[in-house]
């Protein structure tokens, strides 16, 4: 029995949270805004900087990896229609760009995280629309 490859159409569950890979090879990157005054680098997006309160931010692509500052992990529906798996695990991811991000997680087990650990991005299926389409989000995955 062979496989059939997905042909679903994917799409971001958000719309300017993060890239969709173009092609083979290329990998699916956050986008974030830097602030042209002080420096300051935020995601999501915004724009107006919220260390200096300027309205001169630029966007900029963040790293696709980064240390986890903070986990823990969630083992029953949430609130507000979520359709997605549980468990599911949360953390706080730090960017090189000076960036904490509050993300999804794809390992749920604890005792496999550890604070300071490398992750790096991936997207990852959440469920599938009414018109069938895949809606994808992101997380972040431990190095290992």
């Amino acid at each position: 029995m062979s496989v059939v490859p997905s042909r679903k159409n994917q799409v971001p569950v958000q719309e300017g949270l993060f890239s969709m890979p173009a092609g083979p090879g290329e990998s699916a990157r956050l986008l974030g805004s830097r602030c042209k005054v002080c420096g300051e680098a935020f995601f999501p997006a915004q724009a107006m900087c919220a260390n200096c309160c300027t309205e001169t931010t630029e966007p900029v692509v963040l790293g696709t990896r980064g240390k986890l500052f903070s986990y823990t992990n969630v083992n029953h529906a949430v609130p507000g229609g979520y359709k997605g798996k549980i468990p599911f695990g949360v953390g706080t991811v730090d960017l090189p760009e000076g960036v904490r991000v509050t993300t999804r997680l794809t390992e749920h087990d604890t005792s496999k995280l550890r604070k300071g650990m490398e992750v790096e991005l991936v997207l990852e299926p959440l469920f599938e629309d009414e018109q069938g389409n895949e809606l994808v989000g992101f997380a972040f995955k431990p190095v290992r």
